[in-house]
């Protein structure tokens, strides 16, 4: 009997081994998804935005450009309101630098101004300090446009003012003689809701809305800026971008 025993007591003993080993080896063999996952390398891991670096330049035009930029960010803005134009106004080889920006200091709200710089010798000169286009409030609106008229080339600044009865125009025509903006014509227009209170100045001349329409048509548009910003970011970053190239 007790033979017996000992005999089923090994048999079991064998069996309790044979299970055990056969348990470890598939837990070292075949890992599990888990573990698969911690092994493996992330394959999209998130990156760090990182904001893009501008290049480098010692030209004056991009060091203005790049103040304007600054300033925009200082206030904690993620455009540029700011917009651009080059050209030659005296026709000398030199393009000048148009710069419409939103100056957010101004009193008593944010307004947008116009700027324009040249280049003699080395220098850079501001040659129209932030001429004031439009204050930010109501429906107010501004354009900087380059007209020519008789082989003179002319900055213009147009300004829609509105009015409580009515639309308030103006236009300032200037033209760069000796490394100097000179204003050459000025035109208003107050257009009323009654036409019969309507009127216009040209150059301090009475006329009618009718003949302000056509002597801002005599001049041909040669190239035209609003302050709406629309691509502000993509507008004043080309043109950062085109200055470098062509240096």
């Amino acid at each position: 009997m007790k033979k017996y025993m000992l005999i089923t007591i090994g048999v079991l003993l064998v069996i309790f081994y044979a299970v055990g080993c056969k348990t470890a080896d598939n837990q070292t063999a075949t890992p599990t998804l888990v573990e698969k996952e911690e092994t493996q390398a992330p394959t999209d891991a998130p990156t760090q935005k990182t904001e893009p670096t501008l290049p480098e330049s010692d030209h004056p035009y991009v060091k203005v450009i790049d103040d304007f930029i600054s300033n925009c960010r200082r206030e904690g803005f993620d455009s540029v309101y700011a917009d651009g134009i080059l050209y030659d106004l005296d026709s000398n080889g030199v393009d000048e630098l148009i710069i419409i920006n939103t100056d957010f200091d101004a009193d008593p709200t944010s307004a947008t101004d116009c700027s324009v710089y040249t280049i003699k010798g080395d220098k850079l000169y501001c040659i129209l300090d932030e001429k004031q286009l439009v204050l930010r409030v109501g429906s107010s609106s501004g354009k900087v446009s380059v007209v020519r008229k008789d082989n003179s080339i002319y900055l213009k600044i147009f300004t829609d003012g509105g009015n409580d009865d009515g639309s308030l125009y103006r236009d300032d025509y200037y033209r760069l003689e000796n490394d100097e903006l000179v204003l050459i014509h000025s035109a208003e227009a107050n257009y009323r809701y009654d036409d019969k209170q309507s009127y216009a100045y040209v150059d301090g001349q009475t006329t009618s809305c009718d003949y302000y329409e056509s002597f801002a048509d005599g001049f041909d548009k040669l190239v035209l800026k609003d302050d709406s910003f629309s691509s502000e970011e993509e507008t004043i970053f080309d043109l950062r971008e085109k200055i470098i190239k062509s240096n």
